[in-house]
């Protein structure tokens, strides 16, 4: 008899719209035990804000500032052992409205603010000029030391800059001394910096940077710049500039990346917003040369503006050699996406967590619903060489064990700024702006320091593949991985037919799957169909596989159903939990 009670049936689901649902005796009694099926892995595990009056920082900041609308990690600038950080305020008055200043903000170890030098018009040390409405601060990017005098260097966008005509956009190469005041700088703009011709009115120059490493061999990290509102693919497709710097800070060579420059078949279309944030990928496939992420915000896979996010692999000459998309249901990722997310308006590479010998890439949503209207997410994805993406994991003001006050129109994860390990405890630290938060008065903004999970606290659940046809069958093969230090400990693999939030809370820790009929059905009878090997033992390499399997002509009414799955790893003898996993998707198609 079929366990899935409705109007359709399949062997071991039921329908999320079930009567309902009661936990079993059997779990409630688990969870008096230990809290075994309660216990998730986080992504995070503390987090620190700054603000105007938060985590040490004096500012001073006024009423919509946009305090963290960009952010960097600059190394350890000031030699005392901890790394320091830059944050953009893109409409701060100083020396004129919207002019914007950049804050250098010296950190200690916990995350706090214990020194800070404003860098604007008059300011800081810089002596260039700014004009009202610049808001310069835009994007910022650690350039290493690029003049060779021992001190890292920063670009800065200035998006609204008009040296081109209106908004064309510049970017300010600031040559920066140890306690973070300006040595010196030279502006790029469409007059200025040698960058020659080819910007246009509106195109917002500026608004992404990032350092990519040497690409053509001459000592010299080359700059991206993203113009997301370039037109050659149409109004407002997007562009990328990679810039070949002199010691100096000058273009000495350029090229281009858009819909008709740079990279045949691209894909975009008008109104896609590409490169609206920029990252460097470092060699992800190995072919040794630098690749590039970059965010298309206004890209409508899966809804308006719902976002993507796309993983550039470059030539030795800036060319695109391939490309992979990640977007709703593309790529490998099987996160929910809604209209209007902005999925990519930030990104940010931190270390390998899951020890796979692959940096993981966040994403910012700044416009996610979670917790309210506009409060703002970012997406962990733990990537493959290709750049398609095996495995994700959520974090919010509902998921991944975010415990920080958000609140609607945040904005968090408008910028993303990975830190190392600022405080030596073995876990990465992860720069977050949230350019609208409330601290001290509206839209002074915020950037918050989170302590992400140690690489043997990030299992990972992930998959080859998003979807299963009903019609003809077929599997979705899992894989379980988890640090080393886990290996030969047992494993249950959950399900959900009820999404991922807000989960399960228990002993402290959340679950990133709600108790249904389903989940029951996982609990109590593992291996039942249709998952086959959801219970075991983790290998001597900490992993172990199963799969959603559907037998072919399965119920065409259950097209559209989308079922959750993550991994508990516990002690066999004290069912102490020792981790879990990310929540994974697989949607059910005709």
């Amino acid at each position: 008899m079929p366990r899935f009670r409705h109007s359709v049936s399949l062997p071991g689901l039921r329908s999320p719209q079930a009567s309902s649902y009661l936990l079993s005796p059997w779990l409630l009694a688990s969870q008096l035990v230990a809290g075994v099926w309660g216990v998730s892995q986080p992504v995070l595990e503390d987090e620190v804000k700054i603000s105007s009056h938060s985590g040490g920082f004096g500012g001073p900041l006024e009423d919509f500032d946009w305090f963290g609308r960009s952010v960097a990690h600059l190394g350890d600038l000031d030699g005392d052992g901890f790394g320091d950080l830059a944050v953009g305020a893109v409409r701060a008055d100083t020396g004129g409205i919207d002019r914007g200043v950049v804050w250098i903000l010296f950190l200690d170890g916990a995350g706090g603010v214990r020194a800070s030098v404003e860098i604007g018009s008059g300011v800081g040390g810089f002596a260039g000029s700014l004009a009202d409405g610049d808001r310069f601060g835009s994007a910022l990017a650690n350039l290493g030391d690029l003049d060779g005098d021992g001190v890292c260097d920063l670009a800065v966008g200035a998006r609204f800059d008009s040296d081109g005509g209106a908004k064309s956009g510049a970017v300010w190469i600031l040559f920066l001394r140890p306690d973070g005041t300006v040595r010196a700088q030279q502006k790029i703009s469409a007059t200025q910096g040698g960058l020659g011709p080819g910007l246009d009115p509106g195109d917002r120059f500026g608004a992404a940077v990032a350092s990519i490493g040497d690409l053509d061999g001459d000592g010299v990290a080359e700059l991206a710049v993203g113009a997301p509102y370039d037109g050659d693919g149409g109004a407002r497709s997007g562009a990328i500039w990679i810039l070949h710097l002199t010691p100096g800070g000058m273009v000495a060579g350029r090229s281009k990346l858009s819909a008709t420059s740079g990279w045949a078949g691209s894909g975009l279309d008008p109104g896609d917003s590409f490169a609206r944030s920029l990252a460097a990928l470092g060699d992800l496939d190995g072919d040794g040369t630098p690749d590039l992420g970059a965010g298309a915000i206004g890209d409508d896979q899966g809804g308006s503006n719902a976002g993507a996010v796309w993983i550039l692999f470059l030539g030795s000459d800036g060319s695109v050699s391939a490309s992979t998309k990640i977007a709703s249901q593309t790529g490998g990722f099987s996160g929910a996406l809604d209209p209007e997310d902005v999925f990519g308006r930030s990104l940010a590479v931190v270390g390998d967590l899951d020890g796979d010998g692959v940096s993981e890439l966040v994403v910012g949503a700044d416009q996610d619903d979670d917790g309210g209207v506009n409060v703002g997410a970012l997406w962990l994805l733990f990537l493959q060489p290709s750049g398609v993406v095996r495995g994700e994991q959520k974090l919010s003001a509902t998921s991944g064990n975010f415990s920080g006050d958000l609140d609607p129109f945040d904005r968090f994860a408008f910028s993303l700024a990975a830190i190392d390990d600022l405080d030596g405890d073995g876990r990465a630290e992860l720069a977050v702006g949230a350019d609208a938060d409330d601290d001290g008065g509206p839209d002074r903004g915020a950037v918050w320091i989170l302590s992400l999970c140690r690489e043997s606290d990030c299992p990972v659940l992930w998959s080859d593949t998003a979807t299963v046809s009903l019609s003809a069958g077929g599997n979705q093969l899992l894989t379980m991985e988890t640090g080393p230090g886990l290996a030969g400990y047992p494993y249950l693999l959950l399900g959900s037919l009820s999404a991922t939030g807000p989960g399960l809370t228990l002993d402290g820790h959340h679950l990133p799957l709600n108790p249904d009929p389903y989940f029951e059905l996982t609990l109590i009878e593992p291996s039942s169909s249709p998952l086959v090997g959801s219970f075991g033992v983790l290998d001597a390499q900490a992993e172990a596989p199963a799969s959603f399997a559907l037998p072919p002509t399965s119920d065409p009414a259950l097209a559209g159903v989308v079922a959750h799955h993550a991994f508990v790893v516990f002690d066999a003898s004290s069912l102490e939990v020792k981790a879990t996993s990310n929540a994974l998707a697989v949607s059910l198609k005709p």
